[in-house]
């Protein structure tokens, strides 16, 4: 990974943003709706979609800095080669 973008902090954007999730649902919970098993299988719901969407933003955000370096450095390399195909002729 580069330089900023390390294991320890995709982790954290991954918890943190999962964490999101079920904190918003459990913001203006009263106390009957602790008893309820519904209520809790919300949360459980709210903590996967809030999974899922962080996970998917973070493996674009990996592969465009993995990605985009190598792509930049393929473009260089191709017009390096070309240029000097140019000169040949």
């Amino acid at each position: 990974m580069t330089g900023r973008l390390t294991p320890g902090v995709v982790l954290a954007g991954l918890t943190i943003g999962t964490a999101y999730g079920p904190l918003a649902v459990l913001r203006d919970t009263t106390p009957d709706q602790l008893a309820d098993g519904g209520f809790w299988l919300e949360v459980g719901a709210a903590a996967v979609r809030s999974f899922a969407g962080t996970a998917l933003a973070l493996g674009g955000l990996i592969a465009a800095a993995l990605g985009l370096p190598m792509l930049t450095e393929r473009r260089l390399q191709q017009a390096a080669s070309t240029g000097a195909e140019d000169e040949r002729a």
